[in-house]
């Protein structure tokens, strides 16, 4: 018996369909993803009162956002961003808590009582 017919030959079948792979490597979607309406209702008032949003790229080359490890969506970096006054000018914040204008989250009197009131606006 020599070396080569000594090796055991395996091969593998899997469960998934070639129409569930072509869903899942052609699913490209240009939809962002929100924790919450209020969340989406937020960031289209930001993006329509910037005309224009920063991309992950531009982010990244601005060091604007450091806080990588917490993978939150991009809509989440954009609110951040924009309730720490990176972006924008900041007029209209809101607070993704109570849902009240004028504040963020980190200055919430309502997440204050409830000890709830993190660093960040998302």
């Amino acid at each position: 018996m020599s070396s080569e017919s000594a090796k055991l030959s395996v091969s593998c079948q899997t469960d998934i369909t070639m129409e569930y792979l072509d869903k899942f490597i052609n699913s490209v979607s240009n939809e962002l993803d929100f924790k919450s309406a209020f969340h989406e209702l937020y960031f289209n008032k930001i993006k329509e009162e910037l005309d224009s949003l920063p991309n992950i790229k531009t982010i990244d080359n601005n060091r604007w956002y450091y806080y990588k490890y917490m993978e939150p969506f991009y809509s989440d970096i954009i609110i951040q961003l924009y309730s720490n006054g990176k972006i924008g000018n900041g007029c209209n914040k809101m607070c993704v808590f109570c849902k009240s204008k004028g504040h963020v989250k980190r200055g919430c009197p309502t997440a204050k009582k409830q000890n709830q009131n993190f660093t960040y606006n998302f």
